[in-house]
Formats: C-alpha cells, structure tokens, sequence
C-alpha cells in the first residue's frame, strides 16, 4: 500500500510539517491514520499504520505558504519489542 497526498505547508510555526521533515529526514516511522471524515468524528474509519516517508518534494510555492506531494508507505515498527501491525481503525463513539 502507498498512501499519497498534497500537504499545504503554512509559513512560520507548522507541527505537521516539521513532523512529516523530520520523519523523511530521519527515516523514522511516524503512525498515520487515513480516515473518510474527521479523526475526532465518531465512526470515522480506515487504515492505520507506521509509516515512512518516501517522499516530499515541493510543488509549488505560494504567497503565504507551500505545497509538497507527500509519499508515505507502511513500514516495520516494534514497540516494546512487539510488531505493530498496519490495521482498520474506527473512531469509538464518545462517552
């Protein structure tokens, strides 16, 4: 599975971008969620995975911002010596 998309990186402070460099740079599995609404909707769903960032190359430059095409592919990932699987993720319903 290879997952791509645009990402319009904003000028000055910008989390998600400087996650998404890092992980390139680094080559460091980061975990994404590629759901069909709003992760904070409840019943959202898709797949969720460690991935490595293949790609992030500029496209174009504009007034106030950037944006890159974005390639990320599922990856190997342990945590506490475990394998952590690629797996379908359903945003659980609120309290």
């Amino acid at each position: 599975m290879e997952i791509s998309f645009t990402y319009r990186h904003k000028r000055g402070a910008d989390t998600i971008f400087d996650t998404l460099l890092a992980a390139y740079i680094n080559d460091t599995a980061t975990e994404f969620a590629v759901l069909d609404a709003d992760i904070t909707e409840a019943g959202a769903q898709g797949p969720r995975a460690f991935c490595e960032v293949m790609s992030l190359n500029l496209t174009q430059e504009l007034e106030n911002s950037a944006e890159y095409e974005v390639t990320i592919k599922p990856t190997y990932h342990e945590e506490s010596g475990a394998l952590v699987e690629p797996d379908w993720y359903e945003v659980p319903a609120g309290p």
